[in-house]
């Protein structure tokens, strides 16, 4: 199994909402199948895959960014809960307990 199934067959299975994230195998090939069989410059060709790339890379990287301000959100929550629980005296066992929303 290829790569780029093998990964599209995880996240469909596991998280399908990422879908749209991901970084789009097929378009590239088929855009550098396309520049091969025009017999595109070869300078020419590498910009426009470079730009299609960069738009993928960026695609991805603003979703990796989109979850790591997610993080942050929920740990300065767990932190408030935290110092909140520590202040009105909870018991150890309280404050360690984890409940998923």
């Amino acid at each position: 199994m290829k790569f780029d199934q093998h990964l599209r067959a995880t996240v469909e299975a596991s998280m399908p909402q990422w879908r749209e994230c991901m970084l789009q195998y097929d378009k590239l090939k088929q855009a550098i199948k396309q520049m091969q069989q025009e017999h595109a410059e070869p300078e020419q060709a590498s910009i426009i895959i470079t730009g299609l790339i960069d738009l993928e890379v960026d695609k991805v990287d603003e979703f990796y960014l989109e979850r790591i301000e997610e993080a942050v959100i929920i740990l300065h929550a767990l932190q408030q809960n935290a110092e909140h629980m520590a202040a009105r005296g909870a018991p150890l066992e309280q404050r360690t307990s984890c409940q998923r929303s």
